[in-house]
């Protein structure tokens, strides 16, 4: 097998490519990015052929706020939504799949933003898994407890 990467001249990776001479296979992921260096778009080839392609975009902070991946013909196959707080982090990531709402995960954070609870809820917004950090006075995680939806510990 043989990859190769190749950089802009910001650095930023812009072409990616996997040859494999047992399988006969060539993959070849390009990357495109805006005048801030934002990541807006990403397109997979197998070949010649374009299997997919993702598309970011980001709010006027450059914090990406929604990236949504489609298939060869253009079809929207998945989409994930990020709704962020005054501090840029991440309250809500709503992930839908075909159309339809998939799972979304509700992130809480203590007065320093850093992660407290997480979330995780299906596509009719019922609890699967929850997840509760217990802080030391320097932010580290002492006891981390995740639970179902009958609230038992997992």
């Amino acid at each position: 097998m043989e990859i190769s990467n190749e950089y802009n001249s910001d650095g930023k990776l812009v072409r990616h490519s996997e040859l494999n001479n047992e399988e006969e296979s060539n993959e070849i992921n390009k990357f495109y990015y805006d005048e801030k260096q934002n990541l807006i778009r990403e397109e997979q080839y197998y070949g010649d052929e374009l299997f997919e392609r993702t598309h970011h975009t980001y709010n006027k902070e450059s914090q990406k706020i929604k990236t949504v991946k489609e298939d060869d013909d253009g079809n929207i196959v998945e989409e994930d939504i990020f709704e962020l707080n005054s501090n840029g982090k991440v309250i809500t990531h709503e992930h839908i799949s075909m159309g339809e709402p998939e799972w979304k995960l509700e992130l809480k954070y203590n007065d320093d933003g850093i992660v407290s609870s997480e979330t995780h809820t299906n596509f009719l917004e019922e609890t699967i898994e929850k997840t509760t950090h217990e802080l030391n006075s320097d932010n580290r995680r002492v006891l981390t407890e995740v639970t179902d939806e009958n609230h038992i510990l997992i």
